[in-house]
């Protein structure tokens, strides 16, 4: 099977072995583009749909376990487009991961199984791979990003220098005034 469907039946794949490997346009994955920079930042200005011609690229390997549990061991790489939290430049953040996928039916089972799994509930028997491989991502995403501090200092003593030209009124001056009378 070529590419990674976005609904399958993991019985039938499991069963079989396939193995699927492919890349997902990431802005089929709208909760994921919405975590990303996609407009103009301080220091870049790109087009707003550079974020979405990302991809994420995707291997799933399903099986089945030694309790006969469907699963599918995932590997899954992209890169982010996130704004640094100090100078609110772009930046780009690999994310890759690994994850092992069970597939259930409900989630009355769960407490029995290995605390490596990630559950699927199935829907009319499909799993929805996409939504699943979207759920990891987010959890992927570093809660702050950051720069290396050395890209972070040269902005910012840049942005001082920029204000330091300025001479500000002080807003305390006119207390200082009253005090003098």
């Amino acid at each position: 099977m070529p590419g990674i469907p976005e609904f399958i039946d993991p019985s039938k794949s499991c069963d079989k072995q396939h193995v699927l490997e492919g890349d997902i346009p990431v802005q089929r994955l709208a909760r994921f583009l919405a975590q990303q920079v996609v407009g103009d930042t301080k220091e870049n200005s790109q087009p707003v749909d550079q974020a979405s011609q990302t991809v994420v690229h995707a291997k799933f390997s399903f099986r089945r376990d030694e309790q006969q549990h469907r699963i599918a061991d995932v590997e899954y790489h992209t890169v982010a487009k996130l704004a640094c939290q100090r100078c609110l430049g772009l930046i780009q953040q690999e994310i890759e991961g690994n994850v092992t996928f069970v597939f259930l039916h409900s989630d009355s089972g769960l407490e029995q199984l290995p605390k490596a799994y990630e559950p699927v509930l199935l829907e009319n028997h499909e799993a929805g791979l996409w939504q699943a491989l979207e759920d990891e991502l987010l959890l992927s995403l570093p809660m702050f990003a950051y720069h290396e501090d050395r890209h972070c200092n040269r902005s910012l003593d840049e942005m001082k220098i920029e204000t330091e030209g300025e001479t500000r009124e002080n807003p305390f001056a006119v207390l200082g005034d009253l005090l003098k009378k």
